[in-house]
């Protein structure tokens, strides 16, 4: 029986992986599977050589959503076992998602969503909202790309920025949540459709976005068994069948509240809890051999 091999998806800034996907292949080695990093955007690939591609650090697709679906379409032509899914993967991409999870009865934060090329004030959203500011980015976004807190006294000299992000892509306002520095984003993080571990992430001082880039830090914390309720809850709207997963959100008022729930690319946070980096691998190996 010839060899198992693993293609781990990253990007060109990531050729050798992150350092969470660096554990995740250790421990695919470890259970004598071959793993190996590839740039989703190498067009030298043959991506039919690998037994299964795992989409992990392809964190700019954002920046090249349409090469990224072709690429997507490529993996489903040449029939590659690829995880997540790539219907999932599709799904996943536009953050318009969120109204169907909201439509589901799940705790969505207040979003307004944009069409690319609308005529649009962004104080006019912010007034009919009665938002005093708000998050404002592309609708197919990560890692705070493009991302501005805006106050509504601001809104007219942001105008051009918010016509700039309509003229290229859909748009999504959210109201900004004061919840995020006084307490925290929780990201819980799923692999076989089982809850794993959580992170607790905070935004430095002075700021609202807690990715690492922009000074944001994470702990491993332990939530309250209604919130991973919650967060479980949602989890289990994924349509079957998925290798991992991450619910991002807040506690508002007591209720679990949904962010964002990333299929795509998401820090699974493997080095705050080493055992989930074995876990994603025994699950990735079942996936092949199954």
């Amino acid at each position: 029986m010839p060899k198992l091999r693993i293609g781990i998806a990253t990007c060109d800034k990531f050729p050798d992986l992150s350092a969470d996907d660096q554990l995740f292949s250790s421990e695919l080695v470890k259970l004598r599977v071959a793993a190996a990093p590839v740039i989703w955007d190498d067009e030298n690939v043959e991506w039919g050589n690998f037994s299964c591609v795992v989409i992990r650090s392809c964190w700019d697709y954002h920046r090249k959503p349409d090469e990224f679906l072709a690429w997507l379409d490529l993996l489903e032509q040449n029939n590659v076992n690829v995880w997540n899914p790539v219907s999932a993967l599709r799904g996943n991409m536009r953050k318009t998602y969120l109204r169907d999870l909201q439509a589901r009865g799940i705790a969505v934060v207040p979003t307004e969503f944009l069409n690319r090329g609308d005529d649009a004030a962004l104080a006019d959203v912010l007034e009919r909202r009665d938002w005093k500011s708000a998050v404002v980015k592309p609708d197919i976004s990560a890692s705070s790309f493009q991302t501005r807190l805006v106050a509504r006294e601001n809104a007219g000299t942001e105008q051009a920025y918010f016509q700039q992000l309509l003229n290229g892509s859909g748009v999504m306002v959210q109201p900004f949540l004061p919840e995020v520095a006084a307490r925290g984003e929780w990201s819980f993080v799923f692999i076989d459709g089982e809850f794993s571990h959580a992170a607790l992430k905070r935004p430095k001082a002075g700021d609202f976005r807690v990715q690492d880039d922009f000074g944001g830090s994470q702990v491993l914390e332990t939530p309250s068994p209604s919130l991973l309720q919650n967060a479980a809850a949602i989890a289990a709207c994924i349509p079957e069948p998925w290798l991992y997963a991450r619910v991002d959100g807040v506690e508002i008022d007591g209720v679990f509240t949904l962010m964002e729930l990333e299929l795509i690319e998401p820090s699974l946070f493997l080095l705050l809890e080493p055992r989930s980096a074995e876990r994603l691998a025994r699950a990735t190996l079942r996936r092949v051999s199954s």
